[in-house]
């Protein structure tokens, strides 16, 4: 038998090797490479052979430690070789991955950065297209790095110098990702003005894209020396800036601009048909193209029933990246460029969250909303099985390398039950929240660190199910707790707003009562204000949110308003960023105006209350919250001292109480529902009127509220813990 050469042995490890690992054998894999790295090799193959079993052991063990000894000798290896450029990059990219799962941060900051200084030869090389792409990689690790430990400042600076890069080097479509980073960190800063500076060179940038590549006849290109525009990367790129697009419009509070079905303009029309021809030219020779530009979306409403105005535009997107996905099956994976934006299985549950955000308020479509939350759930259940979430999994039973994809799936899930459930309770539905809601809870014990950012909303989320319940005091302190652990202005004025008008509530025993004595004091001409609840403690809640006008401090409504506002706690929220969008404006000045009303300062809470009726209706597109502004005005009107001799203003009392029916209504309302029956029943009574069918309706509201009530009281113990949830811990 003749004896192997001396390159046989270790080309056959090699070989071994791959096979096992594209047969999904990493032990027997790592078994190979192992033998392989201590043959006598050739130091490129060496640093080849270390990279290999790096990447494997990081991808498959919790040997990280060992998994880096190979990297850093496969640094050592490849610093010796001439050119391999893309070899030294991708040893650096694994490095940086390695001191991630170690916990090293700034060794893993010095592992991004250390080939930020080119080489002038490096230019010249073959390898240069794709150096480009690795070197944008890199760069965008360190701006993610920066910005997950707080450092923003630096996360813009380094964002931007990769932005400065991919322009003088002509990278296109790496520069497009680095402005959707910039998009996103402004974002996360609050940054608004950069934002819509951002948002306006996208699009831009996206048009000119468009239309060169319409001129060179939908020729593809890929990313580096050539500039052209990857054809897998524009659906991403799109998807992402409208994803973004429409989570800004939302904080702004501009709902109704996202539902609004616009015309496009004839130049639109041109860039829409030049990107359809694009596309099928593509499609047409095999291409990686997105298939047909505009497709009759599978979005949660089916072909015959698309979302409206911008979420349409979003599940167009979506659906051309399936596309490209069905088209590729059969592609190596390997070949695509290693962009950092993130996938569809993370963005799809996204993608139905915010549709169902924007429709659920102001919105005669809840099939759609079902919809979307079913759809999210689904898909984002499916993302946490990935990333290694199932029955009996808590956080420390995941594995580190898994950890940032649960943490996706796991705040997506929360934040979509949490959506469901206020839905659930909107309609009175407590049952069906309360089961949402403990949901929610679950998951904060079982990964209480990936889930830390989102506690106080699950808090708010507690209280609101709570007040749906009667239960009060556990409402307040749940609110309390919102409020003071906020993360942002509007959070914190939120959880301000509910927290207030728990202290505002009357409790349900005392409400007939209530009604009775202003329907007295009304008919005998009295003036004297009703004064419910503790507007002190809800003055207190307010604190800086507490307003009479824009722009006017609470110091000028009255001296408890002044005193109270002044002194208020809260919680440090004038130190939080970010600023009110019209949902939280709107929202403090209709507890600021129940505030004024139950001081008696009737015109002022009339004044505050009309200034933003508008702005709910047309702006914010929130029919719940209108309904809450109409009987509110309602109320203020019977209350109201009469001037000149003249009588109660009885007739826009029944209008606003009338459109406020009419809305809630519509929106499957039961609590606006049965609030606006009552004050017309009230109003029936003042104007000495036989009521009967009023009086009906207003006991069959009741009836059924009482009975969700109690429907959801009957299992006491789901109900206990869903209260009581943290509240020892809270003191």
């Amino acid at each position: 038998m003749g004896e192997l050469s001396s390159d046989a042995v270790p080309n056959a490890l090699a070989l071994l090797a791959t096979s096992y690992e594209r047969d999904g054998c990493p032990i027997q894999t790592i078994h190979c490479l192992q033998a392989l790295v201590n043959s006598q090799l050739p130091p490129d193959f060496e640093a080849k052979a270390r990279l290999q079993l790096g990447r494997v052991l990081l991808e498959h063990t919790y040997n990280f430690r060992e998994a880096l000894s190979h990297l850093l000798r496969a640094q050592i290896l490849a610093k010796s070789l001439i050119g391999n450029y893309c070899l030294k990059y991708e040893i650096q990219d694994r490095i940086g991955t390695c001191y991630q799962y170690i916990g090293e941060d700034a060794m893993e900051l010095q592992a991004y950065t250390s080939l930020s200084e080119l080489p002038k030869s490096i230019r010249n090389s073959s390898e240069w297209p794709a150096v480009c792409g690795w070197v944008c990689r890199l760069a965008q690790r360190a701006t993610a790095l920066h910005a997950s430990c707080g450092r923003q400042d630096q996360a813009i600076q380094t964002a931007k110098e990769g932005l400065a890069f991919t322009e003088a080097n002509g990278i296109r479509d790496q520069r497009l990702v680095f402005l959707l980073v910039l998009l996103q960190l402004s974002l996360e800063r609050w940054d608004h003005a950069a934002v819509d500076s951002l948002l306006e060179s996208l699009r831009t940038a996206l048009a000119d894209e468009t239309s060169a590549a319409a001129a060179a006849g939908g020729s593809g290109g890929g990313s580096g020396g050539d500039g052209a525009l990857d054809p897998y990367l524009r659906p991403h790129l799109m998807l992402h800036m409208n994803l973004l697009k429409v989570l800004y419009m939302l904080r702004l509070g501009e709902v109704a601009k996202i539902v609004k079905i616009e015309q496009p303009q004839p130049q639109q029309q041109q860039q829409q048909q030049q990107q359809q021809q694009q596309q099928q030219q593509q499609a047409g020779s095999g291409g990686g193209g997105g298939g047909n530009a505009s497709p009759a979306p599978r979005g949660p409403g089916g072909p015959d029933e698309p979302p409206p105005g911008l979420l349409n535009t979003l599940e167009i997107y979506v659906e051309q990246i399936k596309q490209q996905q069905r088209d590729q099956s059969s592609c190596q994976q390997g070949a695509r460029k290693p962009y950092i934006l993130s996938g569809l299985p993370s963005l799809e549950p996204l993608v139905c969250l915010v549709g169902a955000i924007a429709l659920r308020n102001g919105s005669s479509r809840p099939r759609l909303v079902k919809k979307y939350l079913q759809r999210g759930l689904s898909s984002v259940s499916e993302l946490a099985a990935v990333a290694g979430i199932g029955p009996g999994i808590r956080e420390g039973d995941l594995p580190v390398q898994s950890l940032e994809q649960a943490g996706v799936a796991l705040r997506l899930q929360s934040l979509l039950l949490q959506c469901k459930a206020q839905v659930a309770l909107s309609k009175a539905q407590l049952r069906v929240a309360r089961e949402d809601l403990l949901a929610c809870q679950q998951l904060h014990e079982g990964f209480p660190n990936l889930l830390s950012g989102l506690l106080p909303g699950t808090h708010l989320l507690t209280g609101q199910y709570c007040v749906a319940t009667g239960e009060m005091h556990a409402a307040a302190v749940h609110f309390e707790f919102a409020r003071l652990n906020a993360s942002s202005r509007p959070a914190a004025a939120l959880a301000a707003v509910l927290e207030a008008e728990v202290h505002l509530s009357t409790p349900l025993q005392q409400q007939r009562e209530q009604q009775q004595q202003e329907e007295e004091e009304a008919q005998e001409g009295s003036s004297a204000p009703v004064f419910v609840g503790d507007v002190t403690r809800a003055l207190a809640a307010l604190g800086p949110f507490y307003t009479v006008q824009a722009g006017t401090s609470a110091a000028s409504a009255s001296a408890a308003g002044g005193s109270m506002a002044g002194s208020a706690g809260s919680g440090g929220s004038n130190s939080l960023q970010g600023v009110l969008g019209h949902m939280e404006d709107v929202s403090c000045k209709l507890a600021s105006a129940a505030c004024l009303a139950q001081q008696g300062e009737f015109v002022m809470a009339f004044q505050l209350l009309s200034s933003v009726l508008k702005v709910a209706l047309r702006r914010l597109d929130h029919n719940q919250l209108t309904c809450a502004i109409l009987n509110n005005m309602a109320l203020i009107h019977l209350r109201q001292q009469p001037q000149q001799g003249n009588r109660i203003d009885l007739h826009s009392a029944k209008e606003m109480a009338r459109s406020a029916l009419s809305l809630s209504q519509q929106e499957r309302d039961l609590w606006g529902e049965n609030q606006a029956i009552r004050t017309l029943s009230r109003i029936s009574k003042l104007k000495g009127e036989s009521n009967q069918a009023g009086n009906k309706s207003t006991a069959e509201q009741e009836q059924r509220i009482t009975a969700a009530v109690m429907d959801a009281l009957a299992d006491s113990g789901r109900h206990g813990y869903a209260v009581g949830w943290r509240l020892r811990a809270m003191g």
